[in-house]
């Protein structure tokens, strides 16, 4: 395995910002650093289902039915803009429940993200030595995991709390309403 190259891509990849920041940014903008560090456990529960169920051949499963990955498209973009309508709420309505649903949030974000299991199973495989199987899968998938959610905790604890405060919250919604559209347009 080339791990200099795939480290360089996981670099790039971890470090343009996505669903997965959004999440995290808005959890801790409805209930502080605490949900915060729960989205991101969440995403990192998503991304590793997502590590193992492609290297067990889920990806070859949803490109022979495009209704399925039409399907989850849809259920991804209503799902983001569910998440920016909460956002949007006030803060005291969603404050209190921020923390308890943050790790399902950010789960749900992650498994009902087709482009988050394309990407998976598009960038994992060329990395692992031919004919490894599911287990050169797995090690390079847990390696992507682990520094997704190192970069999101320094983010979640390196954000000041102004930018993260009331007044952006719209912002952050609208991110998310953003993300819903691009990815209806396919």
């Amino acid at each position: 395995m080339d791990w200099p190259a795939y480290l360089f891509a996981c670099a790039t990849l971890i470090l343009t910002p996505g669903a997965g920041t959004l999440s995290v940014l808005g959890a801790r903008a409805r209930g502080g650093k605490r949900a915060g560090l729960i989205a991101i456990a969440g995403l990192a529960c998503g991304d590793l289902i997502l590590v193992v169920a492609v290297s067990a051949g889920l990806a070859g499963v949803l490109q022979q039915w495009p209704a399925t990955q039409l399907l989850l498209r849809w259920a991804g973009a209503m799902y983001l803009l569910w998440l920016a309508a909460t956002l949007w709420r006030p803060p005291t309505a969603v404050s209190t429940r921020a923390g308890h649903h943050a790790f399902r949030h950010s789960l749900l974000l992650t498994l009902l993200n087709p482009k988050a299991i394309l990407f998976f199973a598009v960038f994992f495989p060329p990395f692992a030595p031919p004919g490894s199987g599911i287990s050169g899968l797995l090690l390079p998938g847990l390696l992507f995991c682990l520094l997704n959610s190192l970069w999101l905790l320094l983010l979640l604890l390196g954000a000041p709390a102004q930018l993260l405060g009331p007044r952006w919250r719209p912002w952050l919604a609208t991110g998310f309403v953003i993300l819903a559209c691009r990815l209806l347009a396919g």
